[in-house]
């Protein structure tokens, strides 16, 4: 019998398949499951995290956003649907394959696309011309400065935030 992808293909959707749904990926299958890191819009004793995208050495967005610990199951789903939405000029090849012209405008969109116990995935997203240009995720340490690379020339960076002291 015939796959008709190799094993590694089979493992990376199964994998962003899992992430797709905060809570589910890597989650321990017990009664006492751990606490993972939400992205919620009101979190008083969370973390604040900073949020840059660059594109060739120049930030195109930048953000702030709380995330919290919590148990999966004490999580509404209506407080993880946060999402960031920003546009920039085209003038980008994405993926080496999809172009677009600096008279495109590019739309950007980063949601929670997972929850673990030492962080969280965001899902961050690129259309153009009514094109998914890229679609890829970033993982967000809460305790330090993460960065991914999208494609070339283009970065995701989160960093925690000190909290002011009252």
């Amino acid at each position: 019998m015939t796959r008709p992808f190799g094993n590694a293909h089979f493992v990376l959707a199964l994998t962003l398949a899992l992430a797709a749904t905060p809570g589910t990926c890597c989650a321990q299958a017990s009664s006492t499951t751990p606490e993972m890191w939400y992205w919620i819009s009101d979190c008083p004793v969370g973390k604040t995290m900073r949020l840059e995208v660059i594109l060739n050495r120049k930030s195109i967005y930048q953000s702030s956003f709380s995330i919290c610990r919590r148990r999966p199951a004490d999580v509404q789903t209506e407080q993880t649907e946060p999402r960031l939405a920003f546009t920039f000029g085209g003038g980008h090849l994405f993926q080496g394959e999809y172009r677009t012209v600096p008279a495109d405008m590019v739309e950007g969109s980063i949601w929670q696309a997972g929850a673990e116990p030492d962080g969280l995935f965001l899902g961050v997203a690129f259309v153009a011309k009514h094109q998914v240009m890229l679609n890829s995720l970033h993982f967000v340490k809460p305790a330090r400065p993460s960065e991914s690379k999208l494609d070339p020339g283009l970065l995701i960076r989160t960093y925690p935030m000190p909290r002011p002291h009252p």
